[in-house]
């Protein structure tokens, strides 16, 4: 029964995402126009292999996203994998805006977060004087 509400979850406007994304991705690629240098070789118009591809991937990633074709979190992770294989940078310049240090900021606070839910300390604490509480015993 789980099996199947996960397959279902994505939903029709998913599937429609999953496959327009590149469909539109390719389509920003073919429409971006190519890079024109004039004779001194500074760029005149236009937008160099790397400019159209990174582009193509923001449309991937903004249909991707607005769709929910697949999970946020990996979808946050496309240029990751998509601008080293389309030859725009190395993964260590793809994957270096995912280590700053705000980044591991926040990522340490949401793990301190979901442990303290874990334990059940975000709850509050019964007041001293309840029944159940940890006072001497009276005599």
């Amino acid at each position: 029964m789980e099996a199947d509400a996960a397959t279902s979850s994505r939903g029709i406007v998913g599937w429609v995402g999953l496959i327009a994304g590149p469909a539109l991705a390719l389509l920003a690629y073919c429409l971006i126009p190519q890079a024109v240098y004039d004779d001194a070789g500074k760029l005149v118009s236009g937008l160099p292999h790397a400019g159209r591809a990174t582009a193509a991937v923001g449309v991937l990633m903004a249909c991707w996203w607005l769709t929910e074709a697949i999970h946020i979190s990996a979808t946050a992770l496309v240029p990751v994998a998509l601008l080293p294989l389309l030859g725009v940078m190395s993964v260590k310049q793809a994957a270096a805006p995912y280590a700053n240090h705000l980044i591991f900021l926040f990522f340490g606070g949401f793990i301190i977060g979901l442990a303290m839910e874990k334990w059940g300390l975000h709850k509050p604490a019964p007041p001293a004087s309840s029944p159940g509480s940890c006072s001497p015993a009276h005599s």
